[in-house]
């Protein structure tokens, strides 16, 4: 999957960024929420991988939704 989808914590749009390029050591992909700001940072970055890994694995990683551990209760 290769679209952003809206900030999992406010529903903001989202934008990726690169981070490094090819001649660094680190580099990868930012996303991060237009709205508050929300980020990957800390999950986005791929060390010695090509730049199209970097940016698919920032894009899974912001795409990714847990499941809910308990339904919520009726009230």
């Amino acid at each position: 999957m290769t679209e952003l989808l809206d900030c999992p914590f406010c529903g903001g749009e989202a934008e990726i960024n690169q981070i490094g390029n090819a001649h660094t050591k680190s580099r990868g992909f930012e996303v991060k929420c237009l709205t508050w700001g929300c980020s990957t940072k800390k999950r986005s970055m791929v060390i010695r991988q090509p730049i199209e890994k970097a940016r698919e694995f920032a894009i899974a990683a912001w795409n990714c939704r847990p499941l809910p551990t308990a339904m919520p209760e009726e009230r």
